[in-house]
């Protein structure tokens, strides 16, 4: 779990002040661009396209705008994911007129859209990053003002010759459609990781409808100074979740919780093999600010059903068995972004029937996290294991690259190793001896 314990290489000001902020529902940091150590902002940058159709707003019934050449000057002018950006169309013309067009105060053939930018991720399998544009109702007039073509943000503008987390001098802007109207970059995760609408609209006269902004090829913008976009690595990895003590308060705190019933607790394995136990009792250690710690989950009453025998691990008494090992706090969904409890432990051997039976399991298994509240100080969470004849509910998480791996638990009751889950009926309510901060997003239920 090397990856995951890049977490211990947080400062508290990000592992506390930037996730916790007045939202807890803050999830995802946004890319953002950053200068080489010791230059000073802001950056500058531009560039053009030229060409017959350089640039063409089309709207979903087929009204168009053509430009022949486009300019981009951007400015960045902090550490940030936002900046400006104007781009500057000429000799725009509309077609079914074949007259040109100009905005307010330009010269004719002269668009001018001055905006602000945002870099944002489109995907984070992979991660993947855009540029989202957004600027006030722009109006361009045509065929001497008799026609006034109205254009709504925001829209989506792909990036090229970016590599997350390194250095450039240069990047590419290029805009695609998908169909009359239709952009190829539709939607966009915003710092909550959802799934956020970017589509342009455009008004020739009839109302708004939905607009697609097209370039004939790549716009190259060159910078004045070589930056850099945060890397795929630094995002996910610095943004993993975490159990923390509160600004001034010590380590280590100890969380405990446990839950009882007739046959509340089961590992399950898809065949009909299974250990029931009638109470857990959990405690985990959160011992340092960091996405992980050390967890015990003790099953008292544990049965094997098939013999009616009591079993127990190595060292405890009859009916009794002991998972020890190290919980993760990881996400196991991007959009929306869910907290899961990943809990690692090494092989572990439950003797029944006096020794004659000897089931093994193994790791890992994922457990769910919840809250009562969007607070992110806790003075608890719960915890949930629910599945299905041997299937667990939650399987996989992210790695800290946005990749999926999975999590699911094996059994073997003497033909081999097969899948498993552990299921808990009721929910683990589990209180800390000092209240926690938890700066996760986290789905109820």
């Amino acid at each position: 779990m090397r990856t995951l314990k890049i977490a211990l290489a947080l400062t508290t000001t990000l592992g506390i002040l930037s996730l916790a902020l007045a939202s807890p529902a803050l999830a995802l940091e946004l890319p953002d661009v950053h200068l080489l150590s010791g230059v000073s902002y802001p950056a500058t940058g531009e560039g053009s396209l030229t060409g017959a159709e350089a640039v063409v707003l089309e709207t979903e019934l087929g009204e168009k705008l053509v430009a022949e050449e486009v300019k981009a000057n951007l400015t960045a002018s902090e550490l940030s994911a936002l900046g400006l950006l104007t781009l500057t169309f000429t000799n725009v013309r509309e077609p079914k007129s074949a007259t040109k067009c100009h905005t307010s105060g330009s010269a004719e053939g002269t668009v001018v859209l001055p905006g602000e930018y945002h870099f944002v991720y489109t995907s984070t399998t992979p991660l993947t990053i855009a540029m989202l544009l957004l600027f006030k109702e722009l109006i361009a007039e045509c065929n001497s003002s008799k026609l006034k073509v109205k254009v709504r943000a925001p829209t989506l503008l792909k990036l090229e010759k970016v590599v997350l987390g390194t250095e450039l001098h240069e990047f590419g802007i290029q805009s695609k459609c998908s169909g009359k109207g239709k952009q190829e970059l539709k939607e966009y995760l915003n710092d909550e990781a959802k799934l956020t609408k970017g589509t342009l609209t455009a008004n020739f006269g009839l109302g708004f409808e939905s607009a697609c902004l097209k370039t004939e090829k790549e716009l190259v913008v060159k910078m004045n100074k070589m930056i850099g976009f945060t890397s795929a690595e630094e995002e996910l990895t610095s943004n993993l979740p975490f159990l923390a003590a509160l600004s001034g308060e010590t380590y280590s705190i100890v969380a405990t919780g446990a839950v009882q019933g007739s046959k509340l607790v089961e590992i399950e394995a898809v065949f009909p093999e299974k250990l029931v136990a009638d109470e857990v009792t959990a405690q985990l250690t959160v011992s340092e600010l960091a996405s992980y710690g050390s967890i015990e989950l003790h099953l008292a009453n544990t049965v094997e059903p098939g013999t009616g025998t009591k079993c127990n691990t190595t060292g405890r008494p009859e009916g009794s068995v002991w998972i020890t090992g190290e919980y993760h706090v990881v996400y196991g969904t991007a959009s929306p972004l869910a907290a899961e409890l990943l809990v690692l432990f090494s092989e572990l051997t439950v003797t029944c029937n006096v020794e004659k039976l000897k089931v093994k399991i193994r790791g890992p298994v994922l457990l769910k996290l919840n809250r009562e509240s969007a607070a992110t100080d806790v003075t608890e969470f719960r915890i949930a294991a629910r599945c299905t004849k041997g299937k667990q509910e939650l399987k996989e998480y992210l790695g800290d690259e946005g990749e999926t791996i999975k999590g699911v638990m094996s059994v073997n009751f003497g033909f081999g190793f097969e899948t498993a889950c552990l299921r808990i009926g009721k929910e683990l309510v589990m209180k800390p001896g000092k209240m926690l901060e938890f700066p996760v997003a986290t789905e109820e239920g």
